[in-house]
């Protein structure tokens, strides 16, 4: 059975700190890691629908092809990002840590990978960019 993990949102790995029982000697990189994960979240394309028919969100394919090629590069670069902040994490991490963080945190970063998380991002024509998968 797949675990389903609910939307995150900026702020909320705040409380996986205790639960990691991260140390004062570990609190930079666990910050920095933080901060690119609520970076990420805020960045992702939004699952979110809007009620606009999608005929009036993309006036024309390629204007909706642009859309999800901006969407897979802004994904592409929050999972380096990531990929980055997690090494620094898990250099300075106890075996143990370690263990734990990847049951908490796999899930939970792999959700925002694949998500449903509000987005900045906007079309050519100034209309809020939109997930399309349902």
């Amino acid at each position: 059975m797949r675990r389903v993990v609910p939307p995150l949102r900026p702020g909320h790995l705040f409380p996986l700190k205790d639960v990691l029982n991260i140390s004062d000697r570990q609190l930079a990189q666990w910050a920095k890691f933080q901060a690119t994960i609520d970076a990420a979240i805020r960045v992702m394309p939004s699952g979110a629908r809007q009620s606009d028919p999608l005929h009036e969100q993309y006036p024309s394919l390629p204007n909706a092809i642009d859309d999800e090629l901006r969407g897979h590069v802004v994904r592409a670069e929050a999972c380096r990002a990531l990929k980055e902040r997690a090494a620094e994490l898990y250099d300075v991490l106890s075996d143990q840590q370690r263990l734990l963080a990847n049951r908490l945190l796999v899930p939970l970063v792999s959700s925002v990978m694949a998500s449903g998380h509000a987005s900045s991002a906007r079309s050519e024509d100034g209309r809020q960019a939109r997930s399309r998968s349902a």
